[in-house]
């Protein structure tokens, strides 16, 4: 007899510096409480990547950002452990556009949350 062992999904959410903001974090508190409730109801894991900040006086954003680039915060979070990424951060540089469209050309689900 033959044991199939099922395996949980798992989604990816890749949200930017501003979930630390004040004047954001209604919206976003709102969405990941969304995000994790629904990953509940349909029993999926959930891997959640938040950038750490932006520099004083200039604003840089710092997403999370499967890739190790200089203009964002690396996470272990991407397309190798997870079965569809939610992207809340804006996606801002050409860079990152390409690499989510690479993504969405391999067959990786994306959903975008927010602008960008």
């Amino acid at each position: 007899m033959q044991t199939h062992v099922h395996r949980r999904p798992t989604i990816g959410v890749l949200a930017g510096w501003q979930i630390y903001e004040a004047n954001v974090h209604a919206f976003l508190n709102l969405t990941l409480q969304g995000i994790h409730s629904s990953a509940q109801k349909h029993g999926c894991n959930l891997l959640l990547a938040c950038g750490l900040g932006h520099e004083v006086g200039e604003v840089r954003l710092r997403p999370a950002w499967p890739v190790f680039s200089l203009e964002s915060d690396f996470v272990p979070v991407g397309s190798w452990n997870t079965d569809g990424l939610i992207v809340i951060n804006p996606l801002i540089t050409l860079e990152r556009s390409r690499y989510i469209q690479r993504l969405i050309s391999d067959g990786h689900p994306v959903v975008f949350i927010g602008t960008g």
